[in-house]
């Protein structure tokens, strides 16, 4: 799969999303108010797909989306849910996150994919 096949993503019962439309260098120019709207737009999202699972890409999107979440967050499936959604959080794939090796990211996605498939 490449992102060609992004459109195709619906057939095999995924999904992808941004929170925050506009292009940025990094995630410190983003807004409270960006955060919020794109918030608005995901949880519409998922109640109208009522995906299994909403897997975040990064710690502090999953945080600027659950704003009253306070102390650490671990990797994996979480407490929280949107609608009747698992909330499940991965590392962050950018460049710019030297935080996980390659195994760790590997192990991430396994267990995403691990989880969806029980779901």
């Amino acid at each position: 799969m490449t992102y060609l096949d992004d459109d195709r993503l619906p057939e095999w019962r995924y999904g992808i999303t941004n929170v925050v439309t506009r292009a940025t260098r990094g995630i410190d120019e983003l807004r409270p108010e960006e955060y919020a709207a794109g918030r608005a737009r995901l949880r519409g999202k998922v109640q109208r797909y009522k995906p299994e699972i909403v897997a975040f890409v990064g710690i502090t999107v999953y945080r600027a989306l659950f704003p009253e979440l306070k102390g650490p967050v671990t990797i994996g499936l979480q407490q929280q849910r949107l609608g009747e959604s698992r909330v499940f959080v991965l590392p962050n794939t950018s460049g710019r996150n030297a935080h996980y090796s390659f195994d760790a990211m590997l192990a991430a996605f396994t267990s995403l994919r691990k989880h969806s498939e029980r779901a």
